[in-house]
């Protein structure tokens, strides 16, 4: 069973225009504005662009010069053009973008994860939202049942104990619940602000939330491999593997020096005509400085990475043995404490109160009866959002949060 829940609709004086959205409409209007996600899709273009600077040819360089010659009384001018143009040694260029687009794959991971955050945070963000809603209208109702209990009870003669017993514990009960409600309607607004990160203003929009009563179980088997294979830290920790490697074939490259093209053309025009031109090739030789050290270090850094994946795949594998047991004590939640118990207690609540009113039932086993029944309706509140979180949590880990509001809708 499905039940939907509306936020604001009750409390918003413009709830009779208001856009009705669901959860994916939301998340993509939070992906689409937020700044959060622009900078880190900013950040990868830029790594692009470097890898492409990192694969260009070094620029030529020209030299010419001019100047005088004198010689026994007869003059004349000397010219002089230079051209040098660098050449990478093979191989060398190609390792430099390669290395580069590495940086540039991080960061579409970083993204990915800055998506999981944005999507986790507005998804169990509505939820909370709604929630707080529905409870901040079950407390005002909680607030008038009391608050007519204490008409009821002061018309009532003070002169017996019981009587002035049963108002000390009607003002008592009335003060406990305008804490409550004043504490929900606290939450209200803090559940409010954090979703206006992601989604700005929402007095012009209501969110609807599936909540559940029998969720289809998620297989541990299937999730578990998706985490394994998807889990955002560990393909950073893979990329970052793979691009030590791809340094240690970069340092290995950058050892051999590259080349110098020069080719020159001198002409004077003294007491003798002379033309000088030719061309050679120019390069450091690599006697003393050839990475060995750069090289070493980036295996000992590539041998630590691999370490580092080893424990963050034994991590992430009771990690989700954790999430999954939750997920199963969530889900168990929900059969114990059903959206039905809420209508059905509150029913009862509201025929035992005209019974106490009349007389007819001891205030002792009203206040008793009322404090179990709202127990239970809280429990159900509680319930439904302790499995919308750890379902997210449980796709957030396995790197797939941005199909929550599928997931939830399918569930």
């Amino acid at each position: 069973m499905t039940r939907l829940f509306y936020i604001f609709t009750l409390f918003n004086p413009l709830f009779l225009s208001a856009v009705d959205l669901s959860l994916q409409e939301v998340l993509q209007t939070a992906e689409q504005n937020s700044p959060f996600i622009e900078a880190k899709m900013l950040q990868m273009q830029a790594s692009g662009f470097q890898a492409e600077q990192a694969g260009l040819w070094g620029n030529p360089q020209l030299q010419a010069e001019l100047g005088g010659i004198q010689q026994n009384d007869i003059g004349g001018f000397a010219y002089s053009f230079r051209v040098l143009q660098p050449i990478a040694f093979p191989g060398k260029l190609s390792a430099r973008m390669e290395f580069q687009k590495f940086n540039q794959h991080i960061d579409s991971l970083d993204l990915l994860d800055r998506r999981q955050w944005v999507a986790f945070n507005v998804v169990t963000g509505a939820y909370s939202m709604n929630t707080a809603a529905e409870l901040l209208h079950y407390f005002a109702a909680r607030l008038e049942r009391f608050k007519t209990l204490r008409i009821a009870i002061a018309a009532r003669p003070s002169v017996s104990p019981e009587i002035q017993a049963q108002k000390l514990i009607v003002e008592n009960a009335l003060r406990n619940a305008e804490r409550d409600f004043l504490n929900i309607q606290k939450e209200t607004e803090i559940a409010r602000e954090r979703l206006s990160l992601y989604i700005g203003d929402q007095a012009a929009m209501t969110i609807t939330t599936p909540y559940f009563a029998t969720p289809a179980l998620i297989e541990k088997q299937e999730i578990q491999s998706k985490t394994m294979a998807q889990n955002i830290l560990l393909q950073r920790l893979t990329a970052q593997v793979n691009q030590t490697h791809a340094q240690s074939r970069l340092l290995k490259r950058e050892a051999y020096p590259d080349l110098n093209f020069i080719a020159y053309f001198d002409k004077d025009t003294g007491p003798f005509l002379e033309h000088r031109f030719g061309a050679g090739l120019s390069a450091p030789l690599p006697v003393f400085n050839r990475n060995q050290y750069a090289i070493k270090a980036a295996a000992a850094y590539t041998e630590s990475l691999e370490k580092e994946k080893r424990f963050a795949e034994d991590t992430l594998r009771r990690d989700f043995n954790m999430l999954y047991r939750e997920y199963l004590t969530a889900r168990a939640m929900l059969e114990k404490f059903p959206l039905s118990e809420r209508d059905r207690l509150s029913a009862k609540i509201k025929s035992l109160t005209r019974e106490l009113i009349k007389g007819r039932i001891t205030i002792l086993s009203f206040s008793d009866m009322e404090q179990r029944s709202h127990d239970t309706i809280m429990s159900s509140f509680t319930a439904q959002l302790t499995y919308v979180t750890a379902v997210a949590r449980l796709y957030s880990l396995a790197g797939d949060a941005a199909r929550l509001p599928e997931v939830l809708r399918a569930q």
